[in-house]
């Protein structure tokens, strides 16, 4: 079985594209004894497990080192916890699963690995649907969002642009965006991005846009919410008909009640969707800034997850949801987001951005308040408090 195995991660590493790694790759370079990256289908999970792979094999020898998914079907009905435990008598400690969420135990399965074999670390992948409770301390979680703007105009380039954290962007915006200005066509970029920059798998020529949006959307929906138990296969007809009605619905004018009816679901069961689409990486809910606990069940603002994805729905979308959708996206890889009642994002409790312009006849007082900024469209802004919006794709 081992030799079966080392084959066919041989060939994996033979078909690797190691030129390009994620913003997470670093992260996991001194990870725990047990740490698991989960996302959706086409962020790129298996090919950060097997760049890990690859390294840990240059420093290690292959021989201590082993890629295995549990796509595998001779593994369907093994039991992994004697098969780590061969494993480390001949020598492996670094085992690397994928789609771990595909074993009907894994969380009991990893937790034994965890306690029996001492001298063995352990990297996964998996679903972002995946309940990982019960694991605790032992484990360190990681998220793998979609590319950001950064680092897709970083492809195919002999050092990444740099990122920078919400501080710098806010303190030295003009300074960071006329430097990054010399490196790249920033108007040409954004909107390659806005339409396919963010899944990693639209930077590959013979990946169509739209297959890749597909192919993503049916994994999640039919095999990664139905393999973690959310959701009946024959209900996720359902779901995608939810993602419909979202895509044609102003993100900040939630009204649950409609948004069920046009769903022909019950308001009871749209929470639960809701819930599972946002675990799942294809919604995002933004709760509202207050304390007020009757109203936490209900998300302010809810929106598709990234813009690529509402495109894809909705090939002529509203600019102005567009933009938010941008902001939001890239945002919540590091920040905390809420949504205050006049429209305006509250980021990690502290400043507050306008990313919408004032409809006609509101007050404008952005400028006059201590921690208040406008997200803009231009490419470089010489006012303080006026940021591009492109800027805020380089937090990752």
């Amino acid at each position: 079985m081992l030799k079966r195995l080392k084959n066919y991660e041989e060939e994996l590493l033979r078909t690797l594209p190691n030129i390009f790694y994620r913003y997470l790759y670093d992260t996991l370079i001194n990870h725990d004894r047990l740490a698991g990256i989960i996302g959706a289908t086409g962020m790129g999970k298996t090919t950060l497990l097997l760049q890990r792979c690859h390294a840990l094999r240059e420093e290690h020898g292959s021989e201590k080192v082993l890629y295995l998914t549990l796509d595998y079907p001779f593994l369907a009905n093994m039991d992994l916890v004697e098969f780590a435990e061969e494993l480390h008598a001949e020598g492996v400690r670094y085992l690397l699963i994928d789609e771990i969420h595909k074993h009907p135990y894994f969380r009991q399965t990893l937790k034994t690995i965890y306690d029996k074999v001492m001298g063995m670390q352990i990297l996964f992948a998996g679903s972002p649907a995946m309940d990982t409770a019960g694991l605790g301390a032992r484990l360190t979680l990681h998220r793998l969002q979609g590319l950001s703007f950064r680092e897709l105009m970083s492809i195919g380039r002999d050092e990444p642009l740099p990122h920078f954290t919400l501080n710098e962007i806010l303190s030295d915006h003009t300074l960071i965006a006329r430097e990054l200005s010399e490196h790249f066509d920033i108007a040409k970029g954004i909107r390659a991005y806005l339409r396919g920059g963010y899944y990693p798998a639209h930077t590959d020529p013979r990946r169509t846009f739209s297959r890749s949006i597909l192919d993503s959307l049916n994994t999640t929906l039919d095999i990664d919410l139905v393999t973690t138990g959310k959701v009946e296969q024959k209900y996720t007809y359902k779901m995608r008909r939810v993602l419909e009605v979202l895509s044609k619905t102003d993100p900040g004018n939630v009204n649950l009640s409609r948004i069920a009816d046009d769903a022909g679901i019950s308001r009871v069961k749209l929470y639960d969707y809701l819930r599972f689409l946002q675990e799942a990486g294809l919604l995002h809910l933004i709760p509202k800034s207050d304390k007020n606990a009757r109203q936490k069940a209900k998300p302010a603002r809810i929106y598709i997850d990234n813009t690529n994805l509402r495109i894809f729905y909705n090939p002529s979308p509203d600019i102005a949801n567009i933009r938010e959708t941008f902001f939001v996206n890239q945002l919540r890889a590091t920040e905390k987001l809420a949504a205050a009642p006049d429209g305006v994002f509250f980021v990690n409790n502290k400043w507050r951005f306008q990313v919408t312009k004032p409809a006609k006849g509101e007050t404008d007082y952005f400028e006059e308040r201590l921690g208040a900024y406008r997200v803009v469209d231009t490419l470089i802004s010489e006012q303080p408090y006026q940021v591009p919006l492109w800027l805020f794709g380089f937090l990752y």
